[in-house]
């Protein structure tokens, strides 16, 4: 019980001392980072403690500080608003209106609550972040006893940076672009002018390089926390997005060489629901409770038919039929989509995120786990950063890898006991151009994920919109066009004296 209010209290002070905007100085009732870290070597528990509560930022509703509460439930908000900035998730009908500023690529401009969301959250666990490094070492390096707190905080700190690249950047081909603000511990409270791509990267992969010897042999608590597989996981992006192909091969193959096994077969895939922290292919994630539960402010709420939620209804969240068409027919992967375009339901998610029961809108506990990170994705990293290293070869084969623990072949459901498909032949795709064979898998794998956006900027290939979006269906945008590019809010563009 005493564990349990410490981390009640320290979430909530990870929340309350983050103020209404990032550069703002943090409200004087606020615990300092002198104090924390006074807490800090007098009980341990309390450093184990603000772990979690930082770690609880990631799927607490509220944290992009807007009265759009249901848009508005930590990471996966994200991941289901660049998804359909990208154009992979088409949205039909206005329905409730729920992420269909996405749609409309209204949500990319400065006076859009969209763009404050994701830029107010990110900054909001940085912060966070920011506080807990500062009680727990330097920038260089942990105090004594605090190593894996330190490397955890300093993790997740520089992979919000990363996501924070890739939602306001255009790609390493414009690295030059200032584009935010970095703030390290020292420059808490205060303004800030935008640094470049380049350097903001720069430090996001100096820091994941500093957290490894510290998170070497370390046996989380749970896959909330941030493990060495987890932060290698991490260093690999921010290295992909830099066109550093050898590191994030050579990270992204330790990964694979650690647990690569656990990668999820293709039962796995359709009767799993994506549900449950406990998928052996989920490295990273929180669990969610009765306790920790967002309700209908929730990714399953609006991606899960079978969650009472906004799936039901016109908000539903489809498949892009141009990318539904390139999948195989003997992939499992195509039948994790509502097949009938000519239905309302056309491309749902109807056998990817689904709750057991399979009825219409009937859960109403909203347990169902968030994850951020799994284990297929260190292949994909693997294979992209071969393309990209002209090592068409070596590419094909870990594609093909992924590919054959796609094979349809005797899936059979855990809804009715019956084989999904009689699928005859193993899945094939064209490899004659290495790079877009990596490019589909992307698409195809990580579909609502959260994943499309950063691998639209990586290949540099037009985002294309099929027919059945309502906002320009048919149609092709440049990757590194401003009307798909997030642009900093106007509320910190009028806040902060160095924006221009």
């Amino acid at each position: 019980m005493k564990n349990r209010i410490l981390y009640i209290f320290l979430a909530f002070f990870l929340v309350t001392s983050c103020s209404e905007d990032y550069l703002d100085k943090s409200p004087t009732s606020a615990i300092s980072k002198t104090d924390l870290g006074d807490a800090i070597k007098q009980n341990p528990l309390v450093s184990d403690g603000t772990l979690r509560g930082l770690f609880a930022l990631l799927q607490q509703s509220g944290t992009g500080g807007t009265s759009s509460a249901h848009e508005d439930f930590g990471i996966k908000s994200y991941d289901i608003s660049t998804d359909i900035v990208s154009g992979d998730i088409a949205i039909r009908s206005r329905g409730y209106a729920k992420f269909w500023d996405d749609e409309l690529l209204e949500s990319v401009k400065r006076t859009n609550n969209q763009t404050y969301r994701a830029w107010r959250f990110h900054y909001r666990v940085i912060l966070a972040a920011n506080n807990l490094i500062a009680s727990s070492g330097t920038e260089e390096a942990p105090s004594e006893g605090n190593e894996t707190t330190w490397a955890q905080a300093k993790a997740l700190r520089a992979f919000m940076y990363y996501k924070l690249t890739v939602i306001y950047g255009k790609g390493w081909a414009y690295k030059a672009d200032k584009i935010l603000p970095l703030g390290l511990i020292d420059d808490l409270g205060k303004a800030l002018p935008k640094s470049s791509l380049e350097d903001v990267l720069t430090q996001s992969k100096k820091d994941l390089e500093l957290t490894l010897p510290h998170l070497k042999g370390y046996e989380r608590e749970s896959k909330a926390n941030i493990d060495e597989n987890v932060a290698k996981g991490m260093l690999s992006y921010v290295c992909l997005a830099m066109e550093d192909f050898e590191t994030a091969k050579k990270y992204s193959q330790e990964v694979i060489d650690a647990i690569g096994s656990n990668m999820m077969t293709a039962s796995d895939v359709y009767n799993s629901g994506f549900r449950d922290l406990g998928i052996s292919g989920f490295m990273w994630g929180v669990e969610v409770n009765t306790e920790n539960t967002t309700k209908i402010a929730s990714y399953f709420a609006m991606m899960d038919y079978f969650t009472y939620g906004y799936a039901t209804t016109g908000d539903r969240k489809l498949m892009d039929k141009g990318l539904y068409d390139q999948i195989h027919k003997d992939d499992i992967r195509k039948y994790q989509f509502y097949s009938n375009y000519g239905s309302a339901l056309g491309g749902l998610a109807y056998y990817k995120f689904w709750h057991s029961d399979r009825v219409p809108d009937g859960d109403k506990k909203w347990e169902a786990d968030y994850y951020f990170m799994r284990v297929t994705e260190m292949y994909l990293i693997n294979a992209e950063a071969k393309a990209f290293l002209g090592d068409a070869e070596g590419a094909e084969t870990v594609l093909n890898n992924l590919i054959a623990q796609r094979y349809a072949k005797d899936v059979t459901s855990v809804v009715n006991n019956e084989k999904v498909t009689e699928a005859t032949t193993a899945p094939t795709y064209d490899m004659s151009d290495i790079k877009k064979a990596v490019n589909l898998q992307w698409r195809i794998e990580m579909w609502g994920e959260g994943k499309s956006y950063g691998v639209l900027r990586r290949f540099k290939y037009d985002s294309k919109r099929g027919p059945h979006h309502n906002h320009k269906p048919n149609t092709s945008i440049p990757y590194d066009s401003d009307e798909i590019t997030f642009e900093i809010p106007e509320n910190e563009v009028l806040n902060n004296p160095f924006m221009d």
